[in-house]
């Protein structure tokens, strides 16, 4: 056989060894390339290309993967026939066991392929009749959502032998290796989407959630939505893969369930280094916002004999399913461990209790005064306790829009006022808030709910509930459980060790995990930017989107923000800055209409180069550009159209991306880069307003 050509990425393989020559197949090329940056790097394995075998394909066990030059005519075969090999190799170097190594490997990347050909477009979805069908037919028997001890079965392993070369000993496989196998033989993107509720499922064509993510890196798309939810960076992506690997060889060394332990236990170490949280606090993960607020409410249904009353602050600016989650009821029709429920319904063990909202803008769509929501939350607080109920207090810092309430002074009073008998809960989703503030709210004796899935744009849906040692302590010593009806959602490892837990069943959430772990990457890489420049960059960011909004006729700049008063403001504080800009979309002189809001979000979010076939090239490429902004939120216009808000949002990454080469003539370059997508952004809304016909489809 002659020599073949050896490569150590699938850019070079594709690149050095094609010849094409007309336009069609150059954007085959560009299409494979662009996905395989979700394929792992694999250490010491060379991707060779077999010119004298154009049909072959053969993995070298700890070496190499080689493919016959046919391939490059399919890129999904390209694709699914590496992914297939890369996974072998994956599971091969990280094993100890060698006696049933082989069988593993081949289980794993059969299994591993057939998610990532579920998670192809459908578009993309053609023919694959160069795969040597001993191989296909066996990745495709996974496709089926059956255990994986029934699939074992099915699969013919002396035909998938062929490909290695390696005998195949017919040994079982112990419980320990299957579990192994089910939690870790997928691709990153499928562990991404695991482990939550329907809203991180994606749609079969353009592979976005119901937020217009993808579970994969989507560098070519104009983001900046962190205030509802982005896609994973191609930075924390790697980082994810990477860590899978390393789970992969400790599952095999010590154990599944002690690695995943292990993994949830630096996870909560990390929170605790990066955002300075006090070593006493306790942490529970959790998959989203809206299930940290369940877990509120089931521990003061666990912690509290008296009647509840939440007090929910900025309730129309909250997630649409925290009241109902306040209110223990099911938000979804799914629990985080995917397990079927009754949307609506009250969640078993749950008692009924009182829900007080109260909304930051009135039914005119009117900002209300400060002081005017600070009495109403303490007239709230106060007619609770004089009824012999317990409030618990939920204070939002920021919302939707970037508001805080109640303010500083209205939580000092209430707390001088009534001590504890409020329970005072701070929702800090949006995260934008500095360590000092963090600590300070802990200290309190407050507890707090955060993500890392909005302003560090890590991949949606991260969360974590942070409780005082003062709460915790309480928590330890109750004698009641959490409502039984929370099994579906939460696993007991996730929890402290506190009684008020033993209800939950053992597990892991591995998918949490995962999401964590990304969100913590980019944490990470935000604060090794130098103080200094990062808030001359956010200064420089923040100025612009302010500026290009307000100059848009089009647009009207929702303006009202309300930062730390001017006693505690700092210039280098994040409290002190908005970086969140709201705003109505006008067509005419008319405000669009929620529904019109959401479909020219969808517009933005996508390429319509088709819909401006006449227009100027510059215009189509306008037009092609997929611009990913914050979700439309219902509002009230003042002339009383019930609309939508879109809001164009400061997250981490333009900061974190910006210093990557930790230059900083490169930074504040890369920063200028970025102000000129929000322009584009603006103007690709100017573009669908002028074609009103698209707002109806």
């Amino acid at each position: 056989m002659k020599s073949t050509p050896q490569y150590t990425s699938l850019a070079e393989f594709i690149l050095d060894e094609n010849e094409v020559s007309n336009l069609s197949e150059r954007t085959q090329l560009v299409r494979i390339l662009s996905r395989s940056s979700t394929l792992p790097k694999v250490e010491d394995i060379f991707i060779r290309v077999l010119k004298d075998q154009p049909k072959g394909f053969l993995i070298e066990p700890g070496i190499s993967i080689s493919l016959g030059s046919d391939y490059l005519t399919n890129p999904l075969a390209t694709l699914l026939i590496l992914r297939y090999g890369l996974e072998w190799q994956i599971w091969y170097k990280n094993q100890h066991q060698k006696d049933t190594a082989t069988k593993i490997c081949d289980i794993a990347a059969c299994r591993v392929a057939a998610k990532f050909y579920e998670l192809t477009p459908n578009m993309d979805k053609g023919a694959l009749d160069c795969i040597p069908q001993d191989l296909i037919q066996n990745i495709f028997k996974f496709k089926r959502d059956a255990p994986i001890r029934d699939l074992i079965d099915e699969l013919d392993f002396e035909a998938l032998s062929q490909f290695h070369k390696l005998p195949n000993t017919p040994v079982s496989l112990s419980d320990e290796e299957i579990t192994i196998l089910k939690h870790l033989a997928s691709p990153v993107e499928y562990l991404l989407m695991s482990g939550g509720d329907q809203r991180l499922k994606v749609d079969p064509n353009e592979l976005l959630n119901k937020y217009g993510c993808r579970p994969f890196p989507r560098p070519e798309a104009f983001t900046f939505a962190s205030s509802t939810a982005s896609s994973i960076s191609n930075h924390a992506y790697n980082k994810v893969q990477f860590k899978r690997k390393r789970l992969i060889r400790m599952s095999f060394q010590d154990g599944f369930e002690n690695s995943l332990a292990a993994f949830s236990q630096k996870i909560k170490s990390d929170l605790k280094t990066y955002l300075q949280i006090p070593e006493s606090a306790a942490i529970i993960l959790a998959p989203s916002g809206t299930d940290i607020t369940l877990e509120i409410a089931g521990i003061c249904q666990a912690l509290f004999e008296a009647e509840l009353t939440h007090i929910l602050v900025a309730a129309d600016e909250t997630g649409s399913g925290v009241p109902a989650a306040l209110t223990g009821k099911h938000f979804s029709n799914t629990s985080a461990q995917n397990q079927p429920v009754q949307k609506g319904a009250l969640i078993e063990g749950f008692r009924e209790v009182n829900l007080q909202k109260i909304e930051l803008r009135n039914a005119k769509g009117q900002l209300k005064h400060p002081d005017e929501v600070d009495r109403a939350v303490y007239k709230s607080v106060k007619e609770a306790i004089a009824q012999g109920q317990r409030p618990i207090l939920h204070v939002i810092d920021q919302s939707k829009l970037g508001y805080t309430a109640p303010s500083d002074e209205g939580l000092e009073k209430i707390q001088k006022d009534f001590g504890a008998a409020v329970l005072i809960s701070v929702d800090n989703s949006q995260l934008r808030m500095d360590p000092a503030d963090i600590r300070g709210y802990l200290e309190k004796g407050f507890i707090m709910t955060l993500t890392g899935s909005k302003f560090f744009t890590g991949p949606p849906f991260s969360g974590a509930l942070l409780v005082p040692a003062v709460i915790a302590k309480k928590i330890q010593e109750t004698q009641r459980e959490l409502p039984e009806g929370l099994a579906p959602y939460f696993y007991k490892n996730d929890w402290p060790d506190w009684p008020i837990a033993n209800r939950l069943n053992p597990g892991v959430s591995t998918g949490v995990y995962m999401r964590w772990y990304a969100s913590i990457a980019e944490i990470e890489r935000y604060y090794k930017t130098p103080l200094s420049l990062r808030f001359l960059g956010v200064e420089m960011f923040c100025e612009h989107v302010n500026n290009t909004i307000n100059s848009a006729p089009f647009l009207e700049h929702i303006t009202g923000f309300n930062p730390v008063t001017q006693k505690e403001t700092d210039p280098l504080r994040m409290k002190a800055i908005k970086t969140i800009f709201p705003f109505f979309t006008k067509c005419g002189d008319r405000v669009l209409k929620k529904e019109e809001t959401d479909r020219l979000y969808k517009l933005l979010n996508q390429d319509i180069a088709h819909q401006f076939a006449e227009a100027p090239d510059e215009i189509k490429r306008i037009a092609s550009i997929a611009c990913h902004i914050g979700q439309p939120v219902a509002a009230v216009y003042k002339d009383g159209t019930l609309s939508g808000v879109m809001r164009i949002n400061l997250g981490a990454r333009v900061i974190s991306e910006s210093w990557k080469d930790r230059d900083s003539s490169i930074y504040f370059k890369t920063i200028e880069e970025q102000m000129i997508q929000v322009s584009i952004i603006v103007r690709k809304i100017q573009l669908i307003l002028e074609k009103p016909a698209l707002l109806k489809e």
